[in-house]
């Protein structure tokens, strides 16, 4: 069994219009330039947090362990918890209170 497609009907378009032009120097550059370009992620900002000493002591712990900066600790931590379920993020934002 076949399946019979009808060709669709594309209008004549007009010579004169832009799209059919064919593109400059400068277009091919423009676009080269845009591709080129790196995806604005923001400029990170600097925040203050107040955080228990049994926090700080964490932290510090795992940077010496893993030669890390406090940062990257810090981020490695939001990561993980970013990717919980909602029951255990909301467990460990429990938990946190009792530390």
């Amino acid at each position: 069994m076949a399946i019979k497609l009808k060709a669709p009907s594309i209008p004549a378009t007009d010579s004169a219009s832009p799209e059919s032009q064919p593109a400059t120097n400068m277009d091919r550059a423009r676009f080269i330039q845009g591709a080129e370009r790196r995806p604005d992620g923001g400029k990170p900002q600097s925040r203050t947090y107040r955080l228990s000493q049994a926090f700080i002591d964490v932290i510090e712990e795992e940077s010496m362990r893993s030669s890390m900066g406090n940062t990257d600790v810090i981020k490695a931590a939001l990561y993980g918890l970013s990717l919980q379920d909602e029951n255990t993020r909301n467990a460990w934002l429990l938990g946190s209170k009792k530390m």
